[in-house]
């Protein structure tokens, strides 16, 4: 025990970005050091000057007003090295899973995807008639697959495929900007069903 008790003081152990069931040892201070440096230095995260207090106060008001209880816990901020990148980077993830407005987020969620199922039974109906899509929110992986199927080039024809991926795409969105798209998918799924 007393071993062990020296080694969580020195070391925290991670599971690999790519290959979570592999596990590594990291120095603690190296660690912290590392997400302290995202803490100061990016732009996603801002510094209140609030009460906990007030906090948990207002979150649960708010929660009080569609009939959930919250929680007096705030989300924490973890690192997963992504070992397949060189030099080593790191993905950093806010779990909120149990925290103050955990279940208000849960039922955003539900109503949300509502509002996406609404929107996009519209642009079936839509693209029957003039064959334009604008609805593209990929739920399953299969989707993508049949997407790629029907954009491959036919026989005799030169094309590439090319893939991108994000590292900080959520988190660098404006978030008024996010909101008001939001409000308009609102609006136009709502205009829809009446």
């Amino acid at each position: 025990k007393q071993i062990l008790r020296i080694f969580q003081k020195q070391y925290v152990l991670v599971p690999a970005g790519k290959a979570p069931n592999n596990i590594i040892i990291v120095c603690k201070h190296a660690y912290m050091s590392i997400i302290r440096k995202e803490l100061q230095t990016s732009s996603i995260y801002n510094k209140r000057r609030k009460e906990r207090e007030d906090i948990f106060k207002e979150h649960e008001e708010f929660a009080k007003r569609f009939g959930i209880k919250s929680k007096s816990k705030f989300p924490f901020l973890y690192a997963l090295p992504k070992m397949h990148k060189d030099p080593i980077s790191w993905r950093f993830i806010a779990s909120s899973a149990s925290c103050s407005t955990a279940q208000t987020s849960i039922l955003l969620t539900r109503i949300l995807q509502s509002i996406m199922r609404i929107l996009k039974e519209k642009d079936a109906l839509s693209f029957s008639r003039t064959g334009i899509k604008r609805y593209w929110v990929i739920d399953a992986a299969s989707q993508v697959c049949r997407e790629i199927q029907l954009a491959l080039p036919k026989e005799g024809e030169n094309s590439s495929l090319n893939t991108f991926d994000f590292s900080t795409l959520y988190t660098s969105l404006n978030q008024d900007d996010v909101i008001e798209k939001i409000d308009k998918c609102v609006e136009e799924a709502i205009e829809y069903q009446d």
